[in-house]
């Protein structure tokens, strides 16, 4: 935090009382990746040290538009940011962990395409059960040759309609949670948004959820003006239909753009709970070759990164406690989502069981405490076993995960185990299947009673 000598600690102080030889220790920039160095000279010529955060594949300076247009538009400035500025400058500090108690919708999908891996995800609770925070709709009636505007496959009536739709019951029945919608045509956003007032004219009682959320208010934006907002619920309506040739159609609005890759990370990190997809197209609509803006719609539209289990041999331990407790009657899943080496469920409960010996984190702050708390935080049930206990007892640490997640072991009337261990049988040591115990019995001496 910034700070000023003679002056209340912690207040805001407007820049018109600043005087002339005023100096700070430290001057920190928020969102520096998109404040130009330009408009930080003046702070950053009256601090000591520079603290800057920011994220350039999400932001960028803007310049100002100075011509009068009928539809404005986002001129993305060719200058360096206080971030970048930073990075050349100063010693710089990844933050790579999500945070999200939701977990980042898409976060697979974001940390392959434009953080080269960088970011530390950890599984939600809902994947465990197959619920994920992604849904893609394909519109199929009239995508190629119904449009408003006579010629253009630019805003279908059908995805018109198709996204009203969503909006509307979305509005009666999970109006609790804040929505916006995006499109990749300006055109398109107005329609919708003018549909959307049309419904709600016929339909008072919707009024209400359009005039709450405060800050996250309904709003209907082209990809190119969404900046800084957040919303529990996005919906991504691509905006373009087919050719009458039933081809892509050659224009795809702000997907032409070179900015396309950050205002596609913007839209999707703006999505607190769910991205919905509403588009024309399928997976057979794109060619082979495409260009790199294409190739992230493609992965939209047929995603491929929804699995959440990863390669790799498993722990040979949590391999024995994972069939024990699927014994006992409990879904398991091993090297879930590349950061849970044993996940198990009963019921609606789910838990992460984590190993003492490979506990999961860069310090031992983020293992025991960081980690495990946001774990919690998302739903999961954190329990930790410790090899000497897993080793001697596997049985009882079994039973004990059961018991947590709400099993009454006591009273099943069924033996927990029914098939003999093979290490237990006469074969194991080399003799035959039959045995001699009621030979032995019959055969006993008469002094011996």
């Amino acid at each position: 935090m910034a700070r000023t000598r003679n002056r209340n600690f912690g207040h805001p102080i407007p820049s018109g009382e600043l005087a002339k030889d005023e100096r700070f220790d430290v001057v920190i920039v928020l969102d520096a990746a998109s404040i130009g160095l330009a408009e930080a000279t003046l702070a950053l010529s009256k601090a000591d040290s520079l603290i800057a955060f920011g994220d350039d594949v999400i932001a960028a300076p803007m310049d100002f538009d100075t011509v009068a247009r009928a539809t404005p538009i986002n001129i993305e400035a060719e200058r360096g940011s206080v971030f970048s500025y930073a990075k050349e400058q100063l010693p710089m500090l990844s933050i790579t962990r999500n945070y999200r108690t939701g977990s980042q919708v898409l976060g697979k999908y974001l940390n392959d395409n434009f953080y080269q891996g960088q970011i530390v995800l950890e599984p939600a609770v809902g994947q465990f059960f197959g619920q994920h925070n992604f849904e893609q709709i394909e519109v199929k009636e009239g995508v190629s040759a119904t449009s408003t505007i006579e010629g253009a496959t630019e805003s279908m009536d059908a995805e018109v309609r198709q996204v009203v739709e969503l909006v509307v019951n979305h509005a009666r029945w999970t109006p609790e949670e804040s929505l916006m919608v995006v499109t990749a045509s300006r055109t398109h956003a107005e329609r919708i948004a003018q549909q959307v007032e049309s419904e709600v004219g016929k339909q008072p009682q919707l009024a209400e959820f359009f005039d709450a959320h405060g800050r996250e208010g309904f709003e209907c934006v082209s990809m190119s003006e969404l900046t800084h907002r957040l919303a529990d619920r996005v919906i991504f309506s691509v905006g373009f239909g087919r050719t009458p040739e039933g081809r892509i159609s050659g224009s795809l609005g702000d997907f032409n753009s070179v900015h396309a890759g950050r205002w596609m990370v913007n839209q999707i990190v703006a999505a607190r709970k769910r991205l919905t997809v509403v588009s024309a197209y399928n997976f057979e609509d794109f060619a082979q070759s495409l260009p790199e803006n294409q190739r992230w719609l493609k992965d939209l539209i047929a995603p491929s990164f929804l699995s959440d289990v990863q390669s790799g041999e498993p722990d040979p331990l949590l391999r024995d406690l994972s069939k024990r407790c699927e014994k006992l009657g409990m879904k398991v899943q091993l090297n879930f989502g590349g950061r849970i080496g044993l996940a198990v469920s009963q019921g609606s409960k789910a838990a992460v069981v984590d190993a003492d010996w490979s506990l999961v984190g860069e310090s031992w702050d983020d293992k025991l405490r960081l980690r495990p708390g946001l774990l919690r935080a998302m739903g999961w049930h954190y329990t930790r076993v410790h090899a000497l206990e897993l080793f001697a007892r596997p049985q009882d640490v079994a039973n004990r995960i059961a018991t947590e997640l709400g099993m009454d072991l006591a009273n099943r009337k069924e033996p927990l185990f029914e098939e003999q261990a093979f290490e237990d049988t006469n074969r194991a040591w080399g003799d035959p299947d039959d045995s001699n115990d009621d030979r032995l019995r019959d055969d006993k001496p008469p002094h011996w009673g």
